[in-house]
Formats: C-alpha cells, sequence, structure tokens
C-alpha cells in the first residue's frame, strides 16, 4: 500500500512493532502538525519526508509467501544502489529555528570541555534570535527552541569536565534538521560572494567553476551565467579579482538572503555601491532604544560621573541588558569595587544574573572571548586615550570614568573625541550628551 497524509494516521499502528518503533518519534510529531500539513510548509517538508520513509520501506518489503524448493542458479550480479534523493525542502534561506536545531545536534556525545565554548556561542545567538523576533511563539519547532535554550543555559554554567552532553530527543531535533537544505544554486552564489573581489582565489574560482559544471544548474540562469563568465573572466587573466558590477552584486545578495555590505576600511567603494549598503547595529528596544538608539555592534559609549552618582549602576544594567537580552558576551571589569560585599550587594540588589555576564577586577590581555567590555573604571587602571586604541577593534566598550569636582571626567578630551556617545550620571539619573545613534529621549532613570 501506499501511505498518504490522508490515512497516515489509520494505517502506520498496523505496521509491524519494530517498524512503529523505528519511526515513532517522527510518527508523534507528525501527529501534532498534521492539521497544518496544508498551511505550514514547516510541517509539510516534515510529514512528506516521513511518507517518503516509510512508502520506500513498503516498497523494499515484500509479503512473505510459502518456500517453495527450485533449482538454484548463478547469483546474477547486485546492481548499484541508487543514491537516495533528499527528501526534504531545498530553500534559499534555512529556517532560523531548523538552523539552531542543526548547530544543537552537534552537540550531541560531546564532553562539557569540548563543547562548553560553543554552546555560550549558540545560546547567544538563539537569544539575540528570540529577541529579534527571528525566532517567535507561533514556530513550529517553538517548544524545542525554548528546551534548547534551557539545556544550553545548564551547559553554560556547567564547570569543564570530560561529562558527555545527552541531547535528549536526539534521533527527532536530528529528523527536523535534514528538514531544509540550501539548493544548489543558492550555494554556488554565496561561495562566489565569499571570494568576489579578493585577489589570489584561483584555485577556489577553478574548483567552483568545475563544481557548476557538474551540478548543471537549470534554475537562475542569468546569475549562473554572470558568475561563470566573471570566474572565466578571472582565471584567463583578463581581471585582477573574480569581479561582478554594483548593481549585480547587489542582486545575487539578494538571491542568496544575505545582507549586502560595503568593502572593508581602506579600498575605495563607489557611492552608489556605499548608498547600496546595510550595516549590522544591534537591534535595542524599549527605553534602552529610546535612551542610546540603534548602536553599531563595535560601539565606544562613555560613562562618567561623581562617587554616588549611579554610574556604575547605570553600567551593570546597561551590561546586564547587553547580556540578557541581547545575547552577547560581556565582561565587566571592576576596577573601582573589585570582587567584594559592595558589587556583590549590588549586583543581588539590582537582580543581575546572566550565563552571558562576565565579571572581573582586572582587565585580561586576551579579550577573544567577549562581545563587549566595560571598564569600571578608566581612571583607576591609569589608562591613556592610545591604551583604548590598542585595544582589539572588533568588540564593544564602555568606558566608565571619574569626575573632578567641578564635575568634569578625569582625562583628555580625546576620551571625548573617540567615543561614538557620552552618558553622564548626576544624582541616579543618567544624561545624554554626544550621541551617534539617534536616541531620543536624553534622560535614563537609574
Amino acid at each position: 500500500m501506499t501511505f498518504t497524509v490522508k490515512n497516515l494516521l489509520t494505517e502506520f499502528p498496523k505496521l509491524e512493532k519494530s517498524v512503529q518503533q523505528k519511526y515513532s518519534q517522527h510518527f508523534e510529531l507528525a501527529k501534532k502538525i498534521i492539521d497544518k500539513y496544508y498551511t505550514s510548509d514547516t510541517a509539510k517538508n516534515s510529514i512528506d519526508m516521513l511518507l517518503n520513509r516509510l512508502n520506500r520501506y513498503a516498497k523494499e518489503t515484500p509479503k512473505k509467501e510459502k518456500s517453495v524448493s527450485v533449482e538454484k542458479k548463478p547469483k546474477a550480479p547486485k546492481p548499484k544502489k541508487e543514491r537516495p534523493t533528499y527528501a526534504g525542502s531545498y530553500v534559499e534561506k534555512i529556517q532560523p529555528s531548523v538552523s539552531f536545531i542543526k548547530r544543537y545536534t552537534h552537540l550531541h556525545g560531546k564532553t562539557i570541555s569540548e563543547a562548553k565554548d560553543s554552546a555560550i556561542r549558540l545560546l547567544s545567538s538563539l537569544q539575540k534570535a528570540i529577541v529579534e523576533k527571528q525566532i517567535r511563539k507561533s514556530d513550529t519547532y517553538a517548544d524545542d527552541i525554548m528546551k534548547m535554550q534551557d539545556t544550553l543555559i545548564k551547559i553554560s554554567e556547567m564547570r569543564k569536565s570530560d561529562t558527555a552532553i545527552n541531547i535528549t530527543d536526539i534521533e527527532r531535533l536530528r529528523e527536523i534538521a535534514k528538514t531544509q537544505r540550501v539548493s544548489d544554486s543558492v550555494a554556488i552564489i554565496k561561495q562566489f560572494l565569499s571570494i568576489q573581489g579578493k585577489e589570489g582565489v584561483k584555485d577556489k574560482a577553478k574548483s567552483l567553476l568545475e563544481k557548476i559544471n557538474k551540478i548543471g544548474l537549470n534554475d537562475r540562469t542569468d546569475a549562473v551565467v554572470t558568475i561563470k563568465g566573471a570566474l572565466y573572466d578571472y582565471i584567463d587573466g583578463k581581471t585582477p579579482t573574480p569581479e561582478a558590477d554594483t548593481q549585480t552584486l547587489q542582486g545575487l545578495y539578494g538571491l542568496a538572503g544575505v545582507e549586502y555590505t560595503p568593502q572593508k576600511s581602506g579600498t575605495s567603494v563607489q557611492s552608489t555601491q556605499f548608498l547600496g549598503a546595510t550595516f549590522d547595529t544591534l537591534n535595542f528596544t524599549g527605553k534602552w532604544a529610546n535612551f542610546i538608539g540603534k548602536p553599531d555592534r563595535n560601539f565606544k559609549i562613555m560613562i562618567f560621573g561623581k562617587a554616588g552618582s549611579g554610574k556604575s549602576t547605570f553600567a551593570l544594567k546597561f551590561a546586564y541588558y547587553l547580556a540578557s537580552d541581547i545575547g552577547l558576551r560581556v565582561l565587566y571589569v571592576a576596577g573601582e569595587e573589585k570582587l567584594g560585599y559592595t558589587l556583590h550587594e549590588k549586583i543581588v540588589r539590582l537582580g543581575i544574573s546572566s550565563p552571558n555576564l562576565y565579571i572581573n577586577d582586572v582587565l585580561p590581555k586576551d579579550l577573544s572571548k567577549y562581545d563587549v567590555a566595560f571598564i569600571d573604571s578608566v581612571n583607576t587602571f591609569n589608562l591613556e586615550p592610545s591604551d583604548l586604541e590598542r585595544l582589539p577593534k572588533n568588540k564593544a566598550y564602555a568606558y566608565i570614568f571619574q569626575c573632578t569636582k567641578d564635575g568634569n571626567y578625569r582625562g583628555s578630551q580625546a576620551f571625548e573625541h573617540n567615543a561614538d556617545a557620552v552618558i553622564e550620571c548626576e544624582n541616579m539619573t543618567a544624561r545624554m550628551g554626544k550621541n551617534r545613534f539617534g536616541g531620543k529621549e536624553k534622560e535614563f532613570k537609574v
């Protein structure tokens, strides 16, 4: 018989127990989402995958007949097995929840020591996606995402050890991860974009050209023809790099479903190209968006105020928001209060606790595992503008300053010139001065 969406629920229980057990987890998921089969691509893909497997099983399992003694004949050579066709769907961009589940399954079986850092990075990305509503409560796999988040938090809080990570329902999650795959044409475009405009990539260009010719893509003809032409010109020495004009390049980024950004600092960019660029900003919401705006991912914010003005309290709340709501890995360097009772009491009182928020009383030489560093205070560590300039460029920073008796921050005016935003705290109120990020409110109650 042939399994269909109409008879799945009635015919599956008639299968042999061993077969039911083999596909039980996938069948249980199908029962939950079968009413969404005609309205949700994700539900349809998942159920179709189960139907394909059951029908392959039914086709490959002939009915048992009574054995009859016959004359043995020489065995014919076995035909080569055909490679099974992909049962999921090809997409331009994998659904965020499916992408996160796929990354999550890779942690299974690894030790805490091997996977803890990866788990923390995955947790940060996941929380950011939830805050930015890339993943919503209505998502088909919302329950799985919530369970995943809880598990990742537990892993991030554990000490590194040889204990193996055992993910519940791993087989079902692996099946979900297989429901979507980026189409060959989109994969080709992404590979071209990764070498576009770069020198010394002839081996990669030749490999990509061979891949295109081998696959024989039928869709996105114009895009593939453009890419092949650019690759041939580069390999033949007609152009110094694999190149596409600005309009074509923007179209390729659109087809690949990724943001188009201008070239790195130090290279010339056409004004028309620059106008079409997008930038990686942090999606602040609520009172933080009203006060600060939409800062660059590598912002530099300066905070100052007299003792007891609320500058450290504001800085800690800001650090907590970045860690818990935005999902960044934040280091708070408490040079003034150290890791003592005063800081502990303040953190308890403010209710600040996140696996993404780290506290130290010394500024580490290696900041590679953090996205943001709060330095409280610049004066305590006797840092000069040149010292701050030598810090890694691919990070965001919040610099906290002490004040002089007349209310100005201690130190050179170069500190303020190099900052994107300057915030003064007084009487438990933060007031915005200079601000490059477009915040509308000038005051923030600490």
